[in-house]
């Protein structure tokens, strides 16, 4: 397991992120954005021991289904 600052995959993470915060902030239906609060307080964190894998495919998985 790869901890979250052993490599560069935040940076992937941190990009999906911002697209799905800006297509909710821009989506006119509340539950829209009710559903992207609960999206992002589910991120797998878990502090220094936070695996970026984990954390990738969990927001492209949410953000497959975003579009």
């Amino acid at each position: 397991m790869e901890g979250f600052n052993e490599n560069m995959c935040y940076s992937e993470v941190l990009e999906t992120l911002g697209s799905g915060a800006q297509a909710a902030a821009s989506n006119p239906d509340p539950e829209h954005f009710k559903e992207w609060a609960a999206f992002t307080n589910n991120l797998p964190l878990f502090g220094y021991e936070s695996d970026c894998e984990q954390i990738l495919a969990y927001v492209k998985f949410g953000a497959k289904h975003e579009q």
